[in-house]
């Protein structure tokens, strides 16, 4: 005889059926919902980076150029500076003291004016002429200058009515001489000097054997709209500008009580 056939399943109540439906939907829209704040928190991530780098960038941009000092200038970096239109004459002091401070004497002739170049320097060269620097190694004036421990300009002044010279002070801490104290070291009284710095001519006469346009290497004058430095004098009350003397400059009254005032009280 055939088996009867099997009982038919019972189909599920209509309530039981919905309720499936019901939480599959809620299943799924959380799965959109946290998709959804995964998303939000990626976009919100990279905006607040990108945001943070504009930040950084504009108040980079926005902020002045910083003045030159001591200890912040790389050689490298050093090296690879020559005169501008844009540089201000305070900067072009600093420029060479930092230069003079690392015994760079070529950089520091870059921003020598033509004028000064021609008294001072040695003309060299065959076809090509040009301007070999004096040993500067071998100017007392310029000892307290090269290997400085420190310098500063204390002041600057436009001393022509059409602004195209300048007078700046400069105070300069030599290395050596530096005397043991309970408080530890107490540097050598600084030595000051006057920096005298003319604006270049946009345009200059051809007649010199070293100017770069009568022997056909330039068509303008150099570094013109730029200011070069004419003169590096000491201060009156260090013996003048006088290198004839085979020591480097004293400070005044001998003693050097003057230059210790002037430490204590910067």
């Amino acid at each position: 005889p055939t088996p009867p056939p099997p009982p038919p399943s019972p189909s599920p109540p209509p309530h039981t059926a919905a309720r499936r439906e019901k939480m599959a939907s809620v299943f799924l829209c959380h799965q959109w919902i946290v998709l959804v704040l995964v998303l939000v928190l990626h976009v919100g991530h990279a905006v607040s980076c990108c945001t943070r780098v504009f930040v950084k960038l504009h108040a980079r941009a926005a902020a002045p150029a910083r003045s030159l000092t001591p200890h912040l200038t790389a050689p490298r970096e050093l090296r690879d500076t020559f005169p501008d239109e844009t540089q201000t004459p305070v900067e072009v002091v600093e420029h060479q003291l930092e230069a003079l401070r690392q015994g760079n004497v070529r950089v520091f002739w870059r921003f020598v004016s033509p004028e000064s170049k021609r008294e001072t320097g040695t003309l060299r060269g065959g076809r090509y002429k040009y301007l070999r620097p004096p040993d500067f190694h071998s100017l007392p004036r310029f000892q307290p200058l090269l290997y400085s421990l420190d310098y500063k300009v204390v002041g600057a002044l436009s001393i022509d009515e059409r602004r195209c010279r300048f007078r700046c002070r400069v105070r300069v801490w030599p290395a050596g001489g530096e005397r043991e104290c309970s408080g530890g070291a107490i540097p050598s009284p600084p030595v000051e000097y006057i920096w005298r710095l003319t604006l270049q001519p946009l345009e200059r006469p051809v007649c010199y054997d070293d100017d770069p346009m009568q022997q056909g290497i330039s068509t303008g004058p150099p570094f013109a709209g730029c200011w070069l430095s004419d003169s590096v004098e000491l201060d009156g009350r260090w013996g003048g500008g006088s290198d004839d003397g085979d020591e480097p400059p004293n400070p005044p009254d001998g003693g050097g009580g003057l230059g210790l005032r002037i430490l204590l009280q910067v």
